[in-house]
């Protein structure tokens, strides 16, 4: 039996207190939201009582689906549900390849045991017949020997191990602990991202550049701050009005107490001063399934005026971001937001009279973006595709 939303809430009061602060969007952007769906996660686990490995996985994805049906547009909470997930299922797997291999060797002891009566009348069938004969499936192990080119019949391992009651596993294993240090070396690769990102600047940013940047990215930032360690580079900031302008200029007088050359321009100078640009550098709030991103309103002009001056576009951005969400439904993706930043709401008269859009996100199509510089490594968008395939399930896609 499924569990409900109102169950969920009842039986984990840490999913409800996490579903509040989402909706009221006391927790919001993606690391924090990837942090806390993360050590929600563990309690989750560690809380919950399953018999069967697809009861932990319905639970599981139950939990997620009410955290992601919260706060649709925090992609990262989704993102970490589908990493937990995939991570059940190779645990799961390891546990019957481990019960596998015990039930081969003991096959193989039997096996030199009864090998001197093979020759005997009343022990006339070979062992394969033997295998028939007691009717259990059987599963083939190949050698790697070029000398033995057959499979050996072996059975399969029974059902009762496949159970996995009180959480134990073959060899001692307890599968609850294992869970949660996963999810733990998961919070872990969390707290490390920028220090993963920021120490391949060496490789792409070079002494005397003009480097772009829009808003206020902490993985950005990182990334130019520790590359003007041993590089001397100019760092022009757009201050993305009207929802990143505050956190653009505090950026830039971050960046210039670090002894970077930092100019704050207006929006509507980013297309004059591509041409003396050398790269283009944003963050991101999402990469979406085709490599598209969402992203903070504004960077959509910075990424065309690039695309038109031949400038190359670079992404910092943590896996924990990679969904593999398509935008199908881009109204859906795109975040509306409160006008108060654009108008004052003194000037009622105005209000009244108009009809004020301040969207929050906006959306990157892939063929703008050049390069994906994450905690893994540098990436073009065609390759997400396969970073994605290691890293979540298809079953996961809709939570």
């Amino acid at each position: 039996m499924k569990m409900t939303a109102k169950d969920i809430e009842h039986t984990y009061p840490a999913v409800s207190n996490l579903i509040a602060r989402l909706k009221s969007r006391k927790v919001h952007k993606p690391f924090p939201v990837a942090v806390e769906t993360a050590l929600v996660m563990r309690q989750v686990i560690s809380q919950t009582r399953w018999s069967t490995v697809d009861q932990l996985l319905d639970t599981i994805r139950a939990v997620g689906s009410s955290l992601v049906k919260a706060q649709p547009s925090e992609f990262s909470c989704g993102n970490i549900i589908r990493r937990i997930l995939r991570m059940i299922r190779e645990e799961y797997q390891d546990l019957l390849n481990s019960v596998e291999e015990e039930t081969v060797n003991k096959g193989k002891g039997k096996d030199s045991s009864t090998t001197s009566s093979v020759s005997s009348p009343s022990s006339g069938l070979s062992s394969n017949d033997h295998l028939a004969e007691r009717n259990e499936p059987i599963s083939f192990q190949m050698y790697s020997s070029m000398l033995n080119l057959l499979g050996r019949p072996v059975p399969e391992a029974s059902s009762q191990h496949k159970n996995l009651g009180d959480s134990r596993v073959t060899g001692g294993m307890d599968m609850r602990a294992v869970l949660i240090a996963g999810i733990q070396e998961i919070i872990d690769e969390l707290d490390k991202i920028n220090t993963d990102i920021e120490v391949q600047s060496m490789d792409h940013l070079h002494s005397n550049e003009i480097i772009l940047t829009q808003g206020c990215s902490k993985t950005v930032e990182a990334f130019l701050r520790f590359a003007a360690k041993k590089r001397k580079f100019s760092v022009v900031v757009a201050e993305g009005f009207p929802n990143m302008q505050d956190g653009a200029h505090a950026m830039a007088k971050r960046l210039a107490n670090a002894g970077i050359d930092t100019t704050v321009i207006s929006d509507a100078a980013i297309f004059a001063i591509m041409s003396r640009v050398n790269k283009v550098i944003l963050g991101t709030h999402a990469i979406l399934g085709n490599g598209g991103l969402v992203t903070y309103s504004g960077a959509h002009l910075v990424a065309q005026a690039a695309r038109h001056h031949a400038t190359p576009v670079v992404v910092c951005s943590g896996i924990y971001k990679l969904s593999p969400v398509y935008p199908y439904d881009l109204e859906s993706i795109i975040q509306l937001t409160s006008p108060g930043n654009i108008i004052s709401f003194k000037n009622g008269d105005l209000i009244n009279e108009a009809e004020l859009l301040n969207p929050y996100y906006d959306y990157i199509p892939p063929d703008l973006v050049d390069l994906f510089i994450t905690n893994l490594g540098g990436y073009p968008p065609s390759y997400l595709y396969r970073i994605m395939n290691d890293t979540y399930d298809a079953n996961d896609t809709i939570l």
